[in-house]
Parts: structure tokens; sequence; C-alpha cells
């Protein structure tokens, strides 16, 4: 059985944003994430029609505002045999590790809004994979409430008219 597990990290600054220094330390681990952090392998077809292999994390979020990045690590379970279930090794060890890109947690006040499920996630959605799909982007909810006040304002605006006549 093959997993991912997850863990997010403070992203450090960049070596342009440090005088003097070439190299940093890696970044260190921060237990800001909540959610599932673990899941197994799903051989689904991608955008390209071809099978690969992917693991999807569909309940992730970071607690704390910041800009951080995922580690991946990935290993490979003892397969389990026998009445007893006990596995053939008894240990297990990280195969490859891989960061993502950078990213941006903001707070509620602050955050621009969602963007839309990319062809890839749909595609994925269709044969199976359970992850939530959003239809189309939607706006922050600050710009959200400007607009449905404006939105009851003129409406009430309108009532007032009708009574009027």
């Amino acid at each position: 059985m093959t997993v991912l597990k997850l863990a997010v990290q403070p992203s450090p600054p960049s070596s342009s944003q440090v005088p003097g220094h070439l190299s940093l330390p890696p970044p260190i681990t921060s237990r800001n994430l909540t959610g599932a952090i673990t899941a197994s392998a799903a051989l689904l077809r991608g955008l390209d029609g071809k099978l690969g292999i992917y693991f999807a994390f569909p309940d992730i979020s970071v607690r704390t505002e910041g800009t951080y990045t995922l580690k991946f690590s990935f290993t490979i379970l003892p397969i389990m045999h026998g009445q007893e279930m006990r596995p053939r090794q008894q240990t297990s060890s990280v195969q490859a590790t891989v960061f993502s890109e950078h990213f941006t947690i903001y707070t509620a006040k602050r955050f621009p809004g969602m963007t839309g499920s990319t062809e890839l996630s749909k595609i994925l959605a269709d044969q199976g994979l359970r992850i939530p799909l959003r239809k189309e982007p939607r706006v922050s909810g600050n710009s959200r409430r400007a607009s449905d006040s404006s939105q009851n304002q003129s409406q009430s605006q309108h009532d007032v008219e009708m009574e009027d006549e």
C-alpha cells in the first residue's frame, strides 16, 4: 500500500530578502494543519487521458495566517498477510519527499475569495475521486456583503416608491 503524508511548514523569506545570505535552512514543521494528513494512491486518468497515480487531501486547512509550503512524504507501507494480519516487514521508510510551492493563508477579513475548480479536479471527480468542486468563483464575504447591502437598500427604496403610489 502506498501512502502520502502531508505536513505544513512556514515558508522562510527568500534569499533576496536576507542581505548577505545565499542559502537558508529548511523550513521547520508547524502544527497548523487540520484534516486528514494521509492519503492512499488512486489510479486515475489525467487531463491527457493517461493513467496516473493521484493523492487527494480534500479536507485540509491551515489554522494560522501566513505563507507556507507543504511537505509531501511518500511511503510504502508493509503488506499485511495471513490470518494474524502481521506485516511481512516490520518497518516502512519514506521513499521520497517533495515540497510544494509557497502559498498564502489569509484571515477571513482579508480573504480575496475562492477560485473555480480546475479542469484536473473536475476530471478526477468525474472518475469517482471524492473532492469538493466549485461551480464558479465566489467573491470574498466583504465584497458580497457590500453588494448585498446595496441591493437590499435599492430594493427597500423600490418598496417605498411602490407604497407611495
